[in-house]
């Protein structure tokens, strides 16, 4: 039963609300809130990022549909823009979505091969269109944007999945062998975990140089491997299991130690590997994780002037260095060049389509794997799991947007989530302009990260202001970009008991202000349509839809709000009224908890 309708046209309506259960499902997902995982094509959904609903369950990888930032913002000088055909995988990459370790910005992959979509205009070695290879740290996605130094054209006989499976490993073993241990002709080497794609190219690279190899594995099918591909001796293949390997390698060269020790064990066994150093012996780790957990190295082998060197090719890509950016640069190079040359060879690889993209990782993680594990992106009807693109908003930087009422509690973080989303002109418009300190700290602090900002002092109520704020939108030639009207006034009471005044203190912000604003727009536009501004946000509240008893003023002054939206959107303009629920850590409540108990005592 209800007492309240409508009587409209001969028919009786009345007012109920259903939930749509497909749009709030599909709004959760795209704030992220929800898991919701369509099996589509992955084209369809580019660009895409591979994220994870569960730190460390691989059967919950997918692929989160991207807003494409990218088509908002132009190319900074020296970069550009790819499409990616093949991601080759590294131990880093797989472990940082196990959870076992951390990266900077939480990059998920490396080494990549794909076709230039775009090019800054100071790059000039590569061009739309080109076949590439990359070597840079990145998050898995169908696209990536990376700096043009870190990108080397290929020829067409030059496969996607082959170029990105050699850019980690060659370069770490060239700067590891070179760089850090200057490893010389004659010199005998340890490499730990000589199968893994490191390992291979380690043992390739230091029999060039002309070094004996001596290496661990962990399995009889990895020390086979050794034996039938790589020709190595099995004499000069030990457990990495334990620290047997120790008195084995000592007995091989007669106790002399080994030069040169490349380190990828952990805990003990780094440090059984420590002692095995010959007099001038150099051993480098390749695994910080594993280094900062190590402990304290046994200080009696550094008498014998050996030499511990932590190699991390990462630190060369994020040094501000020139001098040491340069030797990333020239190690990609030389690894291209050294395998057109024919003196190096690709590491054995598997490729996984990217429909696989679980089975791919889970097969990294295998005790036996002996092969280079490649996702190729290159079938354009492959299917995966995606989840539709996050919401985001975008300003524009040249555009100027208007703030009203925007410099108290709640509406210092809408201003702060404007600026966030790229906004840089702020004309904001109060009564009390920027007298209280909070508002000048603000302000203060919006000029300190690059924004132009003007305070008006004014009543959004009064058009003479309104109008005054809107010019200082345009002076010169500038353009609105969007307003936020967040002006509104409280005065409480039951209805039967509200006096005229009080009423008004309720509504007219929302209401007349509203008006105002809108009428000082459309004059600017009705002049030139450029006015026009991409968005028109008024703060609403949730009160307009559940009501309360003391704020009939307030309500109706939201609904009109609603209503207003409705309308400006009716006429092709841009508005959208967002319906505010109960926000206790800042604004009104904040400072009023008592309210804040009241709204909690009626479900709100």
């Amino acid at each position: 039963m209800t007492d309240e309708f409508i009587q409209k046209d001969g028919l009786l309506h009345i007012s109920k609300y259903y939930p749509d259960v497909q749009l709030n499902t599909l709004f959760r997902r795209r704030l992220g809130l929800q898991a919701g995982r369509d099996i589509e094509l992955l084209a369809n959904s580019h660009p895409a990022r591979l994220s994870i609903d569960r730190i460390g369950s691989i059967d919950s990888l997918f692929f989160q549909q991207l807003s494409d930032p990218t088509a908002h913002t132009a190319l900074d000088p020296g970069y550009v823009d790819i499409d990616v055909r093949a991601v080759s995988l590294n131990a880093k990459d797989v472990y940082t979505m196990s959870g076992r370790v951390d990266t900077r910005n939480m990059t998920t992959a490396f080494d990549f091969s794909g076709i230039v979509t775009s090019v800054a205009p100071d790059v000039s070695h590569v061009a739309v269109g080109d076949r590439v290879v990359v070597s840079a740290p990145h998050h898995l996605g169908t696209a990536v944007r990376v700096p043009a130094g870190c990108v080397h054209k290929t020829t067409r006989n030059e496969e996607f999945t082959v170029m990105p499976s050699m850019l980690v490993i060659y370069p770490t073993a060239l700067y590891a062998l070179n760089e850090c241990a200057h490893l010389r002709s004659g010199e005998f080497i340890l490499v730990h975990a000589g199968s893994g794609g490191l390992g291979i190219a380690a043992i390739i690279l230091a029999r060039r140089i002309g070094a004996t190899v001596y290496t661990t594995v962990g399995s009889d099918v990895k020390r086979e491997y050794l034996i039938n591909e790589l020709s190595i001796p099995s004499s000069h293949i030990f457990n990495s299991r334990n620290s047997t390997f120790v008195q084995g390698i000592m007995s091989a060269i007669g106790g002399r130690g080994v030069d040169v020790i490349l380190n990828s064990l952990v805990g003990d066994l780094m440090h059984d590997s420590w002692r095995c150093l010959a007099d001038f012996g150099r051993f480098v780790e390749v695994r910080k994780r594993e280094l900062i957990d190590a402990g304290k190295l046994d200080m009696s082998v550094f008498p014998c002037n050996a030499t511990f060197t932590a190699s991390d090719l990462c630190e060369l890509f994020y040094s501000q260095d020139h001098f040491h950016r340069s030797i990333w640069d020239r190690l990609i190079s030389e690894t291209i060049q050294l395998y057109r040359d024919g003196a190096i060879q690709p590491p054995p690889i598997k490729v996984f389509d990217v429909s696989q993209v679980a089975q791919a990782y889970r097969s990294f993680l295998s005790k036996d794997l002996v092969v280079k594990i490649v996702i190729s992106m290159e079938d354009q009807q492959a299917r995966g799991p995606v989840s539709p693109p996050l919401y985001l908003s975008v300003f524009d930087p040249d555009k100027v947007y208007l703030l009203v009422g925007c410099l108290g509690g709640l509406e210092r973080s809408l201003s702060r989530w404007v600026m966030t989303r790229g906004a840089r002109q702020f004309v904001f418009l109060g009564r009390s302009g920027a007298d209280r300190p909070s508002a000048r700290q603000f302000i203060s602090r919006l000029e300190q990260a690059s924004a132009t900002v003007e305070v008006v002092r004014g009543d959004v109520c009064n058009l003479s202001d309104i109008t005054k704020a809107v010019e200082a939108c345009v002076i010169a030639g500038r353009r609105v970009g969007g307003v936020v009207q967040a002006a509104m006034g409280l005065a409480e009471s039951l209805f039967t008991s509200m006096t005229n005044e009080a009423w008004h203190t309720g509504i007219d912000l929302k209401w007349q202000g509203t008006w105002n604003l809108h009428n000082a727009l459309q004059f600017h536009v009705d002049k030139d349509q450029e006015n026009e501004p991409d968005s028109f946000l008024p703060t609403s509240s949730i009160s307009e839809t559940v009501g309360t008893a003391t704020e009939s003023n307030y309500c109706s002054a939201n609904g009109f709000l609603d209503a207003f939206a409705r309308w400006r959107r009716s006429r092709g303009q841009a508005c959208v009224s967002v319906g505010l629920g109960m926000i206790s850590e800042v604004g009104n409540l904040h400072k009023n908890p008592e309210i804040e108990i009241l709204l909690l005592r009626k479900g709100i």
